[in-house]
């Protein structure tokens, strides 16, 4: 009895051994690859978008429609910085009417300042000011609501489906709103504007109120400046637009630049839970998981030999029964791929023709198909396959297929035909008369 007791706690300490070590090697191993993306909860919608390849990287939505937020400060600036970037020098009185309709956070516009219009721009896209968007919008517009029009009709210019404004500042309004898809788009038409990018990207700026005081204006994107919070600096934002609204809760859309790569990264709906503000928390991570992971790189080189295709009235080489002309690619192509793949050796190669055989004569540099780029079974980037070199037809072929062709081309069948036809008819013509004479002789010895 002893025995079996001494026998079952051994088997039972040595199952409960394996079960904390089973545990403990998973954990171990789930905490292995550093590469993957945590769990990102604190936040509603994300996208990680690689600007070289125009490929998202990394998205996460849990809705359509999404409060604009930032977005609506990011359509006004855009629309700004494309109507007044030729008056930046100009000087602007601010008056009690041009600030009429500010709420929320500002950039320390007053009634009597004078400032120029790139200041504005900087209050706005820099400080994040909404009495900067409200000047704004009526310096390019007659008035608030014209410009609210004028943003919605932007939308339709630029394709933005599933986007409508009710105000220029982006402050909460249950009528105004966006997805993820529509901010991207604006977002990539914001990165390619110069002046934009530089308003945004700018740490600080100054400017003097009535008084002659200076007034200093910190960028409330915390990625670039850290007055409004530390601990989230990164040096490769190069801008867009941050803000906080009640319903919409924290928002990061920015650009960053990293060596020769580029990236836009859109945090929306983030929270703030002990201590971390997970717009700019979120927006780190994507950013170095994005530098760190992939790079966009040559992956096909331009006159690289893919395959040969056979070809028709040339003289085959010695050793073969056919003639063929090696393929080429035409142009380099690139692709975003992890960094850890060796182009060399990590690629597949899928060529295809237009045609089954080709023909000789035939020059070089024609092109006769494509080839795709693949890597784990998908399709990463394609290139046009051309002739590598020109290609002469054999003489006694060319003459004896050229023969054929002319032989049955239509208009020798038809010829043909109709001398066939008129043999035919001269013959039973030619009978017809011969046997009437037969019988006239005929007819004519029995008459005698």
């Amino acid at each position: 009895m002893n025995t079996n007791r001494i026998s079952f706690r051994i088997v039972s300490f040595f199952f409960t051994l394996s079960f904390f070590l089973s545990a403990f090697c998973q954990t171990c191993f789930a905490s292995e690859d550093e590469n993957e993306l945590p769990n990102m909860k604190y936040a509603s919608d994300i996208c990680l978008y690689n600007v070289n390849a125009d490929k998202i990287v990394f998205q996460q939505s849990e809705n359509k429609k999404i409060f604009a937020a930032c977005s609506a400060k990011m359509m006004t600036g855009l629309i700004a910085c494309e109507t007044l970037s030729d008056r930046l020098g100009e000087r602007i009185v601010i008056t009690s009417e041009l600030l009429d309709g500010t709420e929320g956070f500002t950039a320390r516009l007053k009634p009597g300042m004078t400032v120029t219009v790139e200041e504005l721009l900087l209050a706005l896209l820099c400080g994040g000011g909404n009495d900067a968007a409200i000047v704004v919008s009526k310096l390019c517009s007659e008035s608030t609501e014209a410009f609210v029009e004028l943003m919605n009709a932007k939308c339709n210019e630029w394709g933005l489906r599933s986007s409508s404004y009710t105000n220029p500042t982006g402050l909460d309004d249950k009528k105004m709103y966006t997805s993820l898809s529509d901010i991207l788009s604006l977002a990539k038409l914001a990165s390619k504007n110069e002046l934009y990018v530089r308003m945004s990207s700018t740490p600080y700026f100054s400017y003097s109120d009535n008084g002659g005081t200076e007034v200093r204006v910190n960028n409330r994107n915390s990625l670039i400046n850290t007055y409004y919070a530390d601990g989230y600096n990164n040096k490769n934002v190069k801008g867009l637009i941050t803000s906080f609204t009640d319903l919409g809760g924290y928002s990061a859309i920015v650009y960053a630049e990293h060596g020769d790569e580029a990236y836009i990264c859109i945090v929306m709906g983030a929270q703030e839970h002990n201590g971390t503000i997970y717009s700019y928390e979120y927006a780190n991570t994507l950013l170095s998981y994005g530098f760190d992971n992939f790079k966009y790189t040559k992956v096909l080189e331009s006159g690289k030999d893919i395959c040969f295709a056979d070809i028709e009235l040339a003289s085959p080489e010695d050793g073969k029964e056919t003639a063929s002309v090696p393929c080429i690619s035409a142009e380099d192509a690139y692709a975003l791929i992890p960094r850890d793949i060796d182009v060399n050796s990590d690629l597949e190669y899928r060529s295809y023709l237009h045609y089954d055989t080709l023909q000789a004569p035939l020059s070089k540099n024609v092109v006769v198909g494509g080839v795709d780029v693949i890597y784990n079974g998908e399709v990463i980037a394609s290139s046009k396959l051309v002739t590598k070199e020109d290609i002469q037809a054999n003489g006694l072929i060319l003459f004896l297929h050229n023969a054929r062709i002319f032989l049955c081309s239509r208009a020798v069948i038809i010829c043909v035909c109709i001398i066939t036809i008129s043999l035919l008819i001269y013959f039973y013509i030619f009978l017809m008369k011969t046997r009437r004479k037969t019988v006239k002789n005929i007819e004519y010895k029995n008459f005698y």
